[in-house]
């Protein structure tokens, strides 16, 4: 049989799909409709804000623990840093 997978990279690996699916809608939304553009301006960073909070409740009430190096990549992943880096990206191309 695999490997039995630990509670917080369950955890971890729901909630960034869960994350990335939501911001991939407001991106798809900004695109596919220019002018709500400023709204998603106030929306996105309190999505981010809200998420965030919901994570350390979640390390909180669950008692999880960053012990592996695949859970520190998921906690990466799972921030506005790399959407932030890959708009700088293509910002500059």
């Amino acid at each position: 049989m695999g490997k039995k997978v630990d509670k917080t990279t369950a955890v971890m690996l729901i909630y960034t799909m869960l994350y990335y699916i939501i911001t991939f809608y407001f991106i798809t939304d900004i695109i596919d409709n220019n002018r709500k553009i400023f709204e998603y301006f106030t929306i996105i960073p309190l999505f981010w804000l809200i998420s965030g909070l919901i994570l350390l409740l979640l390390f909180w009430k669950l008692k999880l623990k960053l012990r592996f190096l695949s859970h520190k990549i998921l906690i990466f992943i799972a921030s506005p840093l790399p959407l932030l880096i890959a708009f700088f990206i293509i910002a500059l191309f």
